[in-house]
Parts: C-alpha cells; structure tokens; sequence
C-alpha cells in the first residue's frame, strides 16, 4: 500500500457505454501539466547538452577509479566510489525519459525526467564529497606510506566531477527555472 502516493486523483476513469452496450472505462489524466517554453529543436540542443554533462561525468569517474592509488584497496574508500555511479547512472535514465517525453508533460513524465536529473546530480555531489572526505581520512590515517601525488590527482578528478554537477544545476535552473505549472483541477 501507498501511503504517500503523489499521483493520487491525477488519472482518472468513467465508465462508458459502447454501442452494443457493454460497459468501458475511459481513462484520462486529469492533474498538472507542466510546460517547457522551448521549442521541439531547443529541447533536442538541452538533451545533448545534458549528454554532455552525464559523459563527462561518468568518463571522469572512470578515469578516476583508474588512476591506480593505494587507498583503492581500501573498503571505505572504495565504497563511496563505487556507489558514485548510481546516481550518475539515474542522471542518464532521467535524459532519456526527458527525452522521450512531450514539451507538454504530465506530473509523472516530468518527475521521470527533469526531477530525476535534479535529484540525480544533488546526490552524486552528495556522494563525491563523502568519497573526498574519506580519502582524506585515508591520506592523514597513512601518510607515512602514501602517494600523495596519486592520491590528490584522485581527489582532484573528483572535485572536478563536483564542478561539473554544479554546473548542471546552473544549466538546470536556466533551463528549467522557467517551466509553467497549468493547473487543471483548481
């Protein structure tokens, strides 16, 4: 059971008759739609930027995980890593349903798409900054044997992804700042 169901009384049904009387639902969406004032070819331009943003982060990722430093033998270390790439992954479904969706979006399509890449990118940063604080925790628990210089190359590429998801808030709030909410049931 949904106890927190945000779609509630957004589709609806009534039963019809059809001509050789049986009985039929007609189904229809009756909550808010959300409208992007761009055009058909602006929205294709947004969906390569936003591909973009997600290829340069996950490459970056991945540069990162290859840089070949002695913290990657470390559990927690290479946890906060490795589940990095779950929200960036999340990021990738939420272009394709923004891509696949209309310029006029129900309240489902619009939290599939442009909600998802927002809740997205707020939790790689969340996580890349827990996996920034743990190699730091790693660097001054080992210092003694460590190699800095890979270690902060690491650090770096991560700060960079950072820098990169916070660009796509910028991005986000320019492209999407400007959406209109059409109410329907008033």
């Amino acid at each position: 059971m949904i106890f927190n169901n945000p779609y509630k009384g957004d589709f609806d049904h009534k039963p019809e008759v059809t001509k050789s009387g049986h009985f039929k639902d007609h189904y229809f969406y009756s909550g808010d739609f959300f409208n992007l004032n761009i055009t058909p070819k602006e929205k294709m331009k947004s969906v390569f930027v936003l591909l973009l943003f997600f290829i340069s982060s996950i490459a970056l990722l991945v540069i990162s995980g290859l840089v070949n430093q002695d913290s990657s033998r470390t559990w927690y270390v290479v946890f906060p890593y490795l589940i990095t790439f779950m929200p960036i992954c999340f990021f990738a479904i939420g272009i394709l349903y923004y891509a696949l969706s209309p310029l006029k979006m129900n309240r489902a399509e619009f939290d599939k798409g442009i909600l998802r890449m927002k809740h997205s990118a707020y939790g790689a940063i969340a996580v890349l900054v827990i996996s920034i604080v743990c190699d730091f925790v790693y660097i001054i628990k080992n210092i003694a044997e460590v190699r800095l210089s890979y270690e902060l190359i690491y650090v770096g590429i991560l700060i960079v992804i950072c820098v990169i998801e916070i660009l796509f808030g910028k991005y986000y709030t320019k492209m999407f700042g400007s959406i209109e909410v059409e109410k329907i049931n008033q």
